[in-house]
């Protein structure tokens, strides 16, 4: 029970920043096309493809959100 809701509080925290800096964030299609990559990784069965996939899209949206909250934040 206390693991659920240490999960719960920070996904909650977690969407609340995505939702503040998404329509901030550019080059949206960047991320289309990163998830087509995930997906197809997976439907070539490809485990460390995949993870690569994986890495590289939600490193790539953290640096791009840290860094326009960073802009915005002075």
């Amino acid at each position: 029970a206390f693991l659920e809701s240490v999960l719960d509080e920070h996904y909650m925290h977690a969407l609340r920043i995505w939702f503040l800096a998404l329509d901030k964030v550019s080059h949206l299609e960047d991320a289309v096309l990163e998830h087509r990559a995930i997906l197809e990784a997976l439907l070539h069965r490809d485990p460390e493809g995949a993870r690569r996939a994986v890495e590289a899209h939600v490193f790539r949206f953290r640096d791009l959100v840290v860094g326009r909250l960073r802009k915005e934040g002075g």
